[in-house]
């Protein structure tokens, strides 16, 4: 895509959108650093673009059109001067807890115990280390060290249950329902920007 994108002419802008504490997974904030990324990119004046009115589209997959997708709910508010044309997301993981309790246990559990450390970096009142037993907490200190493609096989067909006190699912947990509500796609706004939305064939998430 950026390859693409530059052999068009197109300035691409790929904005840190997780963050100094790399709160994967939590949308809100991803959404807030997408923004700052396309205001950084109009106010570096090596790349001579036409400031705000600089029209702007973005796109992303997955974790990519989580970040996309809630920018989208925010621009209005958070960067009203952004000129943003439309959007071209797939794979919108439009509900985390949903997706959460369809990983556990499976192939991509890793996915679902990473999520859960990135949310939890973005939203303090969810205390990760009281909801984990020793083997959590462990597994937390490794998989933040980890990228996907570590972790996926690493936790592969673990369920989460193994890692918390009690044996419990913390999807029940209220503070965590609380969060997830809140970083669903469609909490904040309705995206008034035109949007292409796709689903790769052999997405199983």
């Amino acid at each position: 895509a950026v390859a693409t994108g530059t052999s068009l002419g197109y300035t691409v802008v790929i904005p840190d959108f997780e963050g100094p504490d790399n709160a994967w997974a939590a949308g809100v904030e991803e959404g807030y650093g997408t923004l700052d990324g396309i205001r950084a990119a109009e106010n570096f004046a090596p790349l001579d673009l036409d400031g705000a009115a600089t029209p702007v589209g973005m796109m992303g997959y997955s974790g990519g059109s989580q970040a996309s997708e809630f920018a989208a709910e925010e621009a209005p508010t958070y960067a009203p001067g952004l000129n943003i044309v439309g959007a071209a997301i797939g794979g919108l993981p439009v509900n985390i807890g949903h997706i959460a309790a369809k990983a556990d246990g499976g192939l991509f559990s890793g996915i679902y115990f990473a999520a859960a450390v990135g949310i939890a970096r973005a939203y303090p009142q969810i205390d990760i280390q009281s909801l984990l037993n020793a083997a959590g907490k462990q597994m937390v200190k490794s998989i933040g060290k980890m990228c996907i493609v570590q972790f996926v096989p690493t936790y592969a067909l673990q369920r989460i249950e193994s890692y918390t006190k009690g044996g419990l699912n913390q999807l029940n947990d209220p503070t965590v329902q609380q969060v997830i509500a809140d970083d669903t796609m469609g909490s904040i706004a309705v995206p008034k920007i035109p949007m292409q939305i796709y689903m790769a064939t052999f997405d199983e998430l």
